[in-house]
């Protein structure tokens, strides 16, 4: 599972690779575009629009990824916390997750207060 996967950068090639891949982002958009690409490749994905800090699979999943610093944006520390459980609950025993974050200092150098994009018209 590629939780907060955004366009599906990560999903998609381990698809490629053969893997068997859940996605899961709140970001509509972001999901329409992974499933466009997914489907041009002829990918099987399960995309997932759910938020992570109330995000309950159906399953447990061997892996669980929150790449590209997706972890730790909320207002309170509970709701980190509850990510972190949802996260707990969703990988098998024993499973593995992998997180990948940036430090304070390079997201300071990078960071943008918004982002915007065109969608269609």
């Amino acid at each position: 599972m590629d939780i907060g996967f955004g366009v599906g950068r990560h999903s998609l090639e381990l698809a490629r690779r053969g893997f068997a891949v859940s996605g899961v982002d709140r970001t509509h958009g972001f999901l329409q575009k992974a499933e466009v690409q997914a489907s041009a490749e002829k990918l099987d994905i399960e995309f997932i629009q759910a938020d992570m800090r109330n995000f309950h699979p159906r399953e447990e999943f061997d892996v669980v990824l929150s790449m590209f610093t997706t972890f730790g944006f909320f207002e309170t520390p509970a709701e980190n916390e509850q990510v972190l459980i949802n996260i707990n609950n969703a990988i098998k025993s024993p499973g593995v997750l992998m997180m990948e974050m940036m430090g304070k200092e390079v997201l300071a150098r990078i960071f943008q207060g918004r982002g915007w994009q065109q969608v269609g018209d």
